[in-house]
């Protein structure tokens, strides 16, 4: 073992990992670049669109890693993702129909209002893992095709971010602190596609956009990830 592991040390001194193949990512990654410009990525989306046609498991969902069971969270994005499938020529009905059979198993039905609380039931209280998946299923048609789908989505409170940072740890947020590009991002995806009620709260969510856009641009890694 001690043989092995020397030689696989970096010539500076370190050793370097590699992250597994995921369906989660490549359908969250499929889903955001079609919402770009997909025709000028079009070769990229429908590669990972095929890539995620063969790596589904036997029983029709998909797991974390194309050696992991299949799990609710990473089907059900895998199955927002297949909602492109129209815009390929191709037909991925096959692979889209035993999806949707895993599905219904782990659910007991596609309805949307099933779908939100299956999800909401999995994570509890850590908001930063419901919402965006359930707004990447109601951004791909999956929670319905009218506003009314994103009463389904999580309201986030990504107005508390431009609080002192003091205040915005005790202020009772159903987020975890790492989790703060998930935070703004979905929760002001959300205030856009349905905006909230009382007026009050629907005005300051309002003002509080450009300043929480403004500490999502300041905490970009230099990569350009999150």
């Amino acid at each position: 073992m001690e043989d092995f592991l020397l030689s696989h040390l970096d010539f500076d001194g370190c050793w370097r990992g590699r992250l597994s193949s995921s369906a989660l990512a490549t359908a969250t990654a499929v889903f955001a670049i079609s919402g770009m410009d997909i025709e000028t990525r079009r070769v990229s989306v429908r590669a990972g669109l095929n890539w995620l046609e063969k790596n589904s498991n036997h029983d029709g969902g998909f797991g974390d890693t194309p050696e992991s069971e299949s799990n609710l969270s990473a089907s059900l994005l895998a199955w927002a993702a297949f909602s492109l499938g129209k815009d390929f020529g191709k037909d991925f009905s096959e692979v889209v129909s035993r999806l949707e059979h895993y599905i219904r198993l782990r659910i007991g039905s596609l309805v949307p209002r099933a779908i939100a609380e299956a999800v909401l039931r999995h994570y509890g209280d850590d908001m930063t893992f419901s919402a965006p998946i359930l707004s990447m299923c109601a951004l791909s048609g999956r929670l319905g095709d009218t506003p009314e789908c994103w009463r389904l989505v999580p309201q986030l409170p990504f107005e508390l971010v431009i609080l002192p940072r003091e205040i915005f740890s005790f202020a009772g947020s159903p987020v975890v602190s790492y989790a703060l590009p998930a935070l703004i991002s979905t929760g002001i995806l959300r205030h856009r596609k349905f905006p909230s009620w009382p007026l009050v709260s629907r005005l300051l969510r309002k003002a509080a956009i450009a300043p929480a856009l403004r500490l999502l641009e300041n905490i970009q890694p230099d990569n350009g990830g999150f």
